[in-house]
């Protein structure tokens, strides 16, 4: 079998999507968008040839780089999607994927209150909500609708929720990583990529090809040490009354810098030297990314919500009142250094820095291995990361350095001028008509797919083969909630029209159980959190009433002080003096040492009220701003020349694999082929070398331009002869299985037959495999057999103990024997012994055919 395989271009230079496409599927892999280079008619004017072959899009990474044009593909061919197309994520990628996209098309003019305005803010979230949610290692099973297709998502620990995908066919098994990272972050786990022997998981070994890009690698230098001296740099220059700004890429980075600080704020307040400085956000999307991530934790490090929650039980993205969403003219009333954390879209950035670069003295940090845009227009960002590379190169800096940019800039100048008269009517005219068409546009494209002869549902069940997947992502994958889905929308629309907006009453049955105790409210009991000595207990509970009633005398007053009654009843107290004592030492300790955990909940009840209530601020992630209709402006877009006078260092804080454990890892995959994604001069050559050095065969790809994949393993469709199946002796081994052994001769048949094309006959020959008997039966081996049943390999265990040999269970399945053999119990009915061949090999094998029946 064969697939084709292409890397898409819209003319930017740099790759916006990869193709794959079988004999009888076509996946689309993270679709992007570079707008500085291709304005968003272009974009739609290419897509518009590739969108009719696609039938699965499937999304990698929650940046731009990997899904900035899936919403400008859901808006423009709603029709494909509501008819054929699907889509495949992960939760996380489905919810940041959806604010890095705002981000993106606002700085771009595409959503928001612009004459330039292509689409709502609306239409964003519709293309997020339409796609289909994984969970890690969830198997989606496609094999009866695409021909033995499915696809697996693991873990990639580059981003939160980012991806490795494996997708499978009958005989193809491609492993596509365009990023990933095999070490433990801030936030995430390592890529499951390796297993705990730091080998590859059976899951992607032996692919039929890797798809993968070597633009970009992060550094050997350990993650924990560059985040300490990232907090130190910070932290000297809030101390030298220096502002700090740094650009960040909103649904990734943001979120693992902001943990980060977070822990520099907690750590300097614990050691008595607290920094006051605020922590600010600039950004279109506002903190919407924190909401998402604030419900995400389980896709988070085990290790940061165990640190997190001995910390009062805080939430590692909730700042408090330090932390601020501020648009730029609300950068003034902020004075005094501050720490900037700044969406990396280029009109944002530019205008904090022209606002700010005057009035302070300004630090720009960047944080990632190079310049987000391969643009060939020079925004500020890339300036200021080519002044780096370029001083890098002619004097010897190390990350953290500091290096002074006096230069005069081009920078983008971004006008707004506000609609008035006739100009305002003719816009709300023109965004009120498109609401509308939109509106009935889609009714129509539902109510078509739902009376018409289409099979295709958006959501099934066992018709499209999804039997793995949680469609809605509420549990629901049948099919009388699903055919209703559609007239559901419609129906509850027009009743909100009807109503004015008034609030709709929707009924609920509820059924209360007989003989039930609790008839009304139904019992829930409290969870209990235990910590690595076991439960924690809450030791004032065991207070007498008496020291309760002697407390209430000396509550805290207005100011936080208390009153004689709470000192007296300190006095009285001696568990109260040794707590008191343990608060005094505790600024010495390690902020990480589990054994706080009763102080801190103890001292958790004088924390002011609203100190987390972050949530208070009505602006937190209310983005109606960028409604249409919210005072509709013209955006002017100018080059004006600035002279910028600021400070630059550099940390690489990305989460990406580097160079040497890359080149150590892929080999291991033993892949047939790796194909490289973007363009050839942009892939580092010397990881090419090291791996084609392995043995590795590597292909570099043009854009554009698909590549037709042969595959070393092939189908046969072989039919038995009736007069030989006469002779098999068929057995029964299970309820619903039969076997037999079969030896015979291949034999090609020739058939003929007849076609119209066009009105003419034509005649064709087809080949058909046939398996016919020998010719001579007395050669017909009957001593083979059949070794059926169940492999324990904790028996194996012991007998390969006895013979002593060294075996150990390494993972879940997985018996290791002298580090040589591997036994792996994939399920009941399936033993893998994995090793090269040697006198253990053999003596593995021998012990485990040995466990089992022989027919």
């Amino acid at each position: 079998m064969t697939f084709k395989y292409m890397c898409c271009d819209d003319g930017s230079g740099s790759p916006v999507g990869t193709m794959i496409q079988f004999e009888n599927v076509t996946i689309l892999i993270d679709p992007s968008w570079n707008a500085a280079d291709i304005c968003y008619e272009d974009a739609v004017k290419y897509w518009s040839a590739i969108v009719p072959e696609i039938d699965l899009i499937i999304l990698s990474e929650p940046t731009i780089d990997s899904l900035g044009a899936y919403a400008l593909l859901y808006y423009n061919f709603l029709s494909h999607f509501l008819s054929r197309i699907e889509v495949f994520a992960t939760l996380p990628i489905a919810n940041l994927g959806r604010v890095s996209t705002i981000d993106y098309y606002a700085s771009r003019g595409v959503v928001g209150p612009y004459t330039s305005n292509e689409m709502d803010v609306d239409d964003v979230e519709k293309a997020f909500d339409f796609i289909r949610t994984l969970k890690y290692s969830q198997i989606v099973d496609l094999k009866f609708k695409f021909d033995g297709l499915s696809l697996v998502a693991f873990n990639s620990g580059s981003s939160p929720g980012g991806s490795l995908w494996c997708i499978s066919t009958y005989v193809e098994k491609l492993v596509y990583a365009k990023r990933w990272n095999h070490t433990k972050g801030t936030l995430l786990n390592g890529a499951n990529l390796l297993d705990s022997s730091g080998k590859p998981i059976s899951a992607v070994m032996r692919p039929s090809a890797v798809i993968t890009t070597f633009d970009k690698f992060g550094l050997s230098r350990p993650f924990k040490r560059r985040n300490r001296e990232f907090k130190d740099t910070i932290k000297e220059y809030l101390t030298q009354k220096k502002s700090v700004i740094i650009p960040v890429e909103i649904s990734n980075q943001f979120l693992e810098l902001f943990v980060i600080i977070h822990d520099l704020l907690y750590s300097s307040k614990k050691m008595g030297r607290p920094l006051n400085s605020p922590i600010l956000l600039v950004s279109y999307s506002r903190g919407r990314s924190l909401t998402y991530a604030k419900s995400m934790l389980e896709w988070l490090t085990a290790s940061l919500l165990k640190v997190w929650s001995a910390r009062d039980n805080e939430s590692p993205f909730n700042m408090g009142k330090t932390f601020h969403i501020v648009g730029v003219d609300e950068l003034s009333k902020f004075s005094g250094p501050k720490v900037c954390l700044v969406s990396d879209v280029d009109t944002l950035l530019t205008e904090v820095v022209k606002k700010l670069h005057t009035t302070e003295k300004l630090n720009i940090i960047l944080t990632q291995s190079n310049s987000n845009s391969n643009s060939k227009q020079q925004d500020l960002l890339s300036q200021l990361y080519k002044k780096w590379n370029d001083t890098l190169n002619k004097e010897s800096l190390k990350e953290g350095d500091l290096i002074s940019f006096n230069e005069s800039v081009q920078l983008s100048n971004c006008k707004y001028e506000y609609l008035k008269d006739e100009d305002l009517k003719e816009f709300t005219n023109k965004i009120e008509e498109r609401r509308e068409s939109n509106k009935k546009k889609e009714e129509i494209l539902k109510q078509q797919l739902k009376n018409g002869t289409d099979s295709f549902k958006r959501v099934g069940g066992e018709e499209n083969g999804l039997n793995s997947v949680d469609i809605d992502g509420n549990g629901n994958t049948g099919d009388e909630e699903d055919e209703d889905d559609d007239e559901d929308d419609i129906f509850l629309n027009k009743n909100r029209q009807e109503s004015n907006n008034e609030n709709i009453e929707v009924p609920i049955d509820i059924y209360i159980q007989e003989k039930t105790k609790y008839k009304m409210f139904p019992f829930n009991p409290k969870r209990e959190k235990p910590d690595d000595y076991g439960a924690v207990i809450d030791f004032t509970q065991f207070i007498p009433k008496e020291d309760d009633d002697m407390e209430v005398d000396g509550e805290d007053g207005a100011d936080g002080s208390t009153s004689g009654g709470e000192k007296n009843k300190s006095k009285k107290d001696p568990r109260k003096r040794i707590q008191s004592d343990s608060e005094e030492e505790e600024d010495d300790e390690d902020e990480y040492v589990i054994s706080d955990i009763p102080v801190k909940k103890a001292r958790r009840g004088r924390l002011p009220k609203d100190v987390n209530d972050v949530d208070t601020n009505e602006n937190f992630d209310n983005i109606d701003y960028l409604d249409a209709l919210n005072r509709p402006s013209k955006r002017i877009i100018d080059q004006v020349q600035v002279r910028l006078k600021v400070s630059i260092t550099h940390f690489n804080l990305d989460n990406i694999v580097d160079q040497r454990s890359a080149t150590v890892i892929w080999p291991l995959l033993k892949t047939r082929k790796m194909i490289l994604l973007g363009p050839p001069e942009a892939q580092n050559e010397t990881v090419i070398s090291n791996l084609s050095k392995k043995n590795t065969d590597i292909m570099k790809t043009a854009f554009n331009d698909k590549i037709i994949m042969d595959t070393a393993i092939k189908t046969l469709d072989i039919s038995i002869d009736t007069e030989l199946d006469q002779l098999l002796n068929w057995q029964k081994i299970g309820d619903d299985h039969t076997v037999a052994q079969v030896v015979g001769r291949l034999v090609k048949e020739v058939a003929k037959e007849t076609s119209k094309d066009v009105g003419k006959e034509q005649s064709r020959s087809r080949g058909k495999l046939v398996l016919k008997p020998l010719e001579k039966p007395t050669i017909f081996n009957s001593s083979g057999t059949l070794s059926i049943g169940d492999v324990r390999l904790a028996e194996l265990k012991r007998k390969l103990t006895e013979q002593n040999y060294v075996a150990e269970f390494k993972g879940e399945g997985t018996l290791v024997i002298d580090d040589q053999v591997a036994v792996r119990k994939i399920n009941d009915g399936e033993t893998i012994i994995d090793g090269s061949p040697s006198e253990l090999f053999d003596t593995v094998k021998t012990l485990v055919t040995d466990m089992l029946a022989k027919i």
